[in-house]
């Protein structure tokens, strides 16, 4: 078997969704998944190659159906060369960046204060991919006009232009030599999601076919994962035990061996289908990164090993999953220069929808202002329940300063009952020293002082907006008030009826 290594240009933000994230946002994977990739090639095949049933055809059955030929992920390039995932193993100190530590050795009392480095790493060097995030506004009630009726706004987080991702295609030469063929007049390809519209344009550049290189294997060592890696338990199910893997490895590869250390990570595989038109059964897989540290019982094991670093394990290994690598590294030589990526801000005046999402994150967060602020306040006494149900009530329905002093003015002319919940008024405190009375009586003044400064002093909030959306906190400060007062209520109504 050979290699052909590949490297994609990206020219538009590339975006490979994951399953991760909310209605609104779609992020990307810090890869290009080998699915993808041997979607795109498949597409080109297709375009050069006239079939109507392309099931059918042996070629493009062996060349993207079969494990004949294998479409690894394409990685961060790293001075010049292919990355590969920051194992697991390798922590990060929190308190001192440069220090780097192997939990695999012996570095208990170290271990305090550490967090995993996330990124890529060739050599001694860890990065990670630059990303973008690009703001939309949703026309699914007008996509005919092309413009937003419902206000809605959409993210969608792409790996950033002006990067280069390096992979690998496996197979026999002649199959790889078909492959090359069809990139050397237009190496132009789209990848991923929206690629249709102004995401995922790429140059596909491919190199000069070669041997595969096979890492030495001993009896003990380190296994990292390249890839999701899926594997079955004895009932067919994909599993993410460990024992699992171990006996996966004995039933399908005749590999008896022993796990000594693990740290692993796990998560969901869900690709889509172009010929169902839906998406692919999820699958639970060992994350990329997940690290084994492996004792092999036999030099025949250490044989067939060596040909599971070409073929690759488990399920799905020509899309690139179960890529696996003997690793071995000296962490005192790590580093971790910056790779962010600037954003990019529109010029230009902010569309209506835009300037209303900002004003809607700029009111949440004056809102969590006033909760933290309810929270630390309490009233003393304790009032009656039924007036501290008939005020929440209040606060709730209420827009405006007035409506609150008109209320404490019509209590205070009625007789009975509500000329009782006045006097109880007049006598409870808030923890500050101010009777409830005199703060709703002046409501008004009340509102006016009540302060959003930690809103403007909060790592520079209000400044990362543009200055042409017109946010002035004074126009929150009315409804962050009631909201505090209903934070206050509710908590006394908690309170007094335990």
């Amino acid at each position: 078997m050979k290699k052909i290594d590949f490297a994609i240009e990206i020219i538009t933000p590339v975006v490979m969704s994951e399953t991760v994230g909310g209605n609104n946002h779609i992020s990307t994977a810090n890869s290009i998944s080998g699915s993808s990739i041997l979607g795109s090639v498949a597409a080109r095949y297709l375009q050069s190659v006239a079939l109507e049933h392309a099931e059918a055809d042996d070629q493009f059955r062996r060349l993207f159906l079969s494990n004949n030929v294998i479409y690894r992920n394409a990685n961060l390039e790293i001075n010049g060369k292919r990355s590969i995932p920051v194992p697991r193993n390798i922590v990060q100190k929190k308190s001192d960046k440069e220090l780097f530590i192997d939990v695999f050795g012996d570095h208990s009392k170290e271990l305090i204060d550490t967090s995993h480095r996330a990124g890529f790493t060739s050599g001694s060097l860890i990065k990670r991919p630059g990303k973008q995030i690009h703001f939309h506004s949703s026309r699914k009630q007008n996509r005919l006009g092309g413009k937003s009726v419902d206000g809605d706004i959409y993210t969608y987080a792409g790996l950033a232009s002006n990067q280069t991702f390096r992979g690998e295609i496996l197979g026999e030469e002649e199959d790889l030599k078909v492959i090359e063929s069809l990139f050397i007049e237009d190496p132009t390809i789209r990848l991923g999601r929206s690629k249709t519209a102004q995401y995922g344009e790429c140059r596909m550049n491919m190199g000069s076919i070669e041997p595969v290189d096979i890492s030495p294997v001993s009896n003990s060592f380190t296994m990292a994962l390249l890839s999701p890696l899926i594997v079955t338990n004895r009932y067919g199910a994909p599993s993410t035990l460990i024992l699992d893997m171990v006996n996966y490895f004995i039933d399908n590869y005749q590999i008896k061996m022993s796990v000594k250390q693990a740290m692993i990570r796990t998560n969901i595989v869900e690709t889509y289908n172009r010929k169902w038109g839906t998406k692919r059964p999820a699958d639970s897989a060992f994350a990329p990164g997940s690290v084994f540290k492996l004792e092999l019982e036999s030099a025949m094991a250490v044989d067939r090993f060596k040909t599971l670093l070409v073929n690759g394990v488990g399920l799905r290994r020509n899309e690139g999953y179960g890529e696996i690598s003997v690793v071995n590294f000296d962490v005192s030589e790590f580093s971790t220069p910056e790779n962010k990526v600037a954003p990019i801000k529109p010029a230009g005046i902010p569309d209506i929808p835009i300037q209303d999402l900002f004003k809607k994150i700029i009111e949440k967060e004056c809102f969590i202002h006033a909760e933290h602020l309810g929270l630390k306040h309490s009233i003393e006494p304790q009032m009656p329940n039924s007036l501290t149900t008939r005020l929440l009530d209040l606060f709730r329905g209420a827009e405006h300063a007035s409506e609150i002093s008109e209320f404490l003015t019509s209590i205070q002319t009625e007789k009975g009952v509500d000329k009782r919940a006045a006097e109880h008024l007049q006598r409870v405190y808030l923890n500050t020293g101010q009777k409830l009375f005199d703060i709703f009586k002046n409501a008004q003044s009340e509102i006016d002082n009540f302060s959003l400064t930690p809103m403007q002093l909060k790592d520079g909030f209000l400044n990362s907006f543009p200055s042409k959306v017109g946010v002035d906190l004074e126009q929150f400060k009315t409804r962050a008030w009631l909201h505090y007062w209903k934070t206050i209520l509710t908590r006394h109504v908690k309170e007094t009826s335990i």
